[in-house]
């Protein structure tokens, strides 16, 4: 039909159904002469007026307003519209509804790290608080899947557009992994309780510098998971991705697990390195070439922490310790008591064959390793402090650490070259 104004299809209308103007005004309760302006177009019927007038001729409103009856075609497309509409408002919403439980998900992870924080530092059970955080840790991640299911089961694939519906689903996904994410690095957070005890806290600072380091080795594995993760995906015809992407990661994938493994090797010898060479190989030490020498300076009292105190054996009648080394105020043969005290404090050395070769007593606190020499009496020792100890520590740190955490970044630095060379 040829489209017209509202007044020429009305008029086209009225004639059709074998009316008068006056036959229509007296169904619209108007004047006979409204219903020739309008056909004239010299004015338009009330907005109230169209949908008598459309239920009158048997029109659609629209049509009326169009001037024109739709054809079977337009019927259609505007209900297809008016579907995928309605459609996409439901994926939409669906998309919303899990993101809202997922907030909840997340919410009860953030509730197992709090309730790990307190065991750990008001409690002072730090595995307890890992047990607690993992409880919560593990409730989130039921709770995450079950909204999952509920909201992939909401969309069936025979209801929506292919690509929408897989966009969709990658929505979905992003969500999930999101909130798996937070999950999993909480749970990365709370693992260095384990270093603690049933009985013990962990010091805040520790647990923050064992976290950083286990957050970091989570973040180098998930970035190497989802690249392999998307190329199966992308291989399979699970996700779009271009060729290029697909050779990108998957060329990602190799230099990451060859640089895995050359690291893997240096850690090995890092290790076996650090065995072989003991703090003490980097500590200067103080040497005895005697035994009277050696004896004399292990039988000298002094504190644990290595302090330079000069004390002799008269120092015995002083308080140097409060319980320990100090006799009673009723004891006036000092000599008898310093004998006593070497006697109970005795330790034997002897020979590779077993022969006692001669005894000591380890009053001098401040040494905590011993390192005896190849002869039969064990001459020359070695003694280390706690103080020569920390600095060997200090030296080991600068040389043997520092030098192996240069070749790590070097390695990753040279995977880096090869990848964006390659790529």
């Amino acid at each position: 039909m040829e489209r017209r104004t509202i007044g020429g299809f009305i008029a086209v209308l009225r004639k059709a159904n074998g009316m008068t103007q006056r036959e229509l005004a007296e169904k619209l309760n108007v004047s006979d002469k409204a219903v020739s302006r309008w056909e004239r177009d010299e004015c338009a019927p009330d907005l109230t007026l169209i949908p008598v007038l459309a239920e009158i001729f048997g029109v659609a409103s629209d049509e009326l307003l169009r001037g024109e009856k739709s054809t079977a075609k337009q019927t259609e497309e505007a209900a297809a519209a008016k579907t995928q509409k309605q459609l996409d408002r439901l994926l939409e919403v669906n998309a919303t509804k899990l993101k809202i439980r997922s907030i909840i998900s997340s919410g009860i992870a953030a509730v197992g790290l709090i309730a790990a924080m307190i065991c750990n530092s008001a409690l002072l059970r730090s595995s307890l608080g890992f047990f607690v955080g993992c409880i919560f840790y593990l409730a989130a991640a039921i709770c995450e899947s079950c909204f999952a299911v509920a909201a992939f089961s909401a969309v069936k694939a025979d209801d929506f557009d292919e690509e929408k519906l897989l966009n969709h689903k990658q929505k979905l996904w992003k969500i999930i992994t999101a909130v798996e994410a937070v999950i999993v690095t909480l749970f990365t957070v709370t693992l260095p309780l384990m270093l603690g005890g049933v009985y013990v806290g962990i010091d805040e600072g520790d647990w923050l510098g064992y976290a950083l380091v286990f957050l970091l080795i989570l973040a180098v594995a998930a970035v190497f998971i989802s690249w392999v993760v998307r190329v199966i995906l992308a291989r399979k015809g699970k996700i779009k991705l271009s060729e290029n992407t697909v050779r990108k990661d998957t060329l990602k994938i190799k230099v990451s697990a060859i640089t895995a493994g050359v690291m893997l090797l240096t850690m090995l010898c890092h290790a076996v390195l650090n065995s072989a060479f003991p703090v003490s190989a980097f500590a200067k030490g103080t040497v005895h070439e005697t035994v009277e020498e050696f004896k004399e300076y292990i039988e000298t009292p002094r504190p644990y922490s290595g302090y330079n105190y000069d004390i002799y054996e008269e120092a015995i009648t002083q308080s140097l310790y409060e319980d320990e080394y100090a006799p009673d105020d009723n004891i006036t043969d000092f000599e008898q008591e310093w004998q006593d005290i070497l006697e109970d404090n005795k330790e034997v050395f002897r020979s590779p064959d077993g022969k006692e070769m001669f005894s000591y007593a380890h009053l001098n606190d401040s040494v905590v390793e011993i390192h005896w020499g190849e002869s039969e009496n064990g001459m020359p020792v070695t003694t280390y402090t706690f103080d020569e100890l920390n600095q060997g520590r200090g030296y080991k740190n600068l040389f043997l650490h520092s030098g192996f955490v240069l070749l790590y970044i070097a390695e990753v630095v040279a995977g880096v070259v090869v990848y964006k060379k390659k790529r």
